[in-house]
């Protein structure tokens, strides 16, 4: 399967996990609590499954590194 391919699924996957937990969280839904709470749970574990699966197959860690690079390039710049 292509990386575009898994994104598109994982994203999938953590979209349902956001619709779970939001419907569980809404009090203007009328449903037993014990449902409501494993909608919660559901939604929860699907977004942060959904988003694991996102972050492994991220192609490097720009989002990291970038601002690590920016903040080294000011601190160089504030003198001693």
């Amino acid at each position: 399967m292509g990386g575009q391919t898994q994104a598109v699924d994982y994203a999938f996957i953590n979209a349902l996990g956001t619709i779970s937990a939001a419907i569980g969280a809404t009090p203007s839904i009328t449903l037993p609590e014990e449902i409501k709470n494993g909608l919660d749970v559901v939604g929860n574990a699907l977004q942060a499954t959904g988003n694991g699966l996102d972050a492994n197959i991220s192609e490097g860690l720009d989002a990291v590194v970038a601002p690590c690079k920016a903040s080294a390039t000011d601190s160089s710049s504030m003198g001693p």
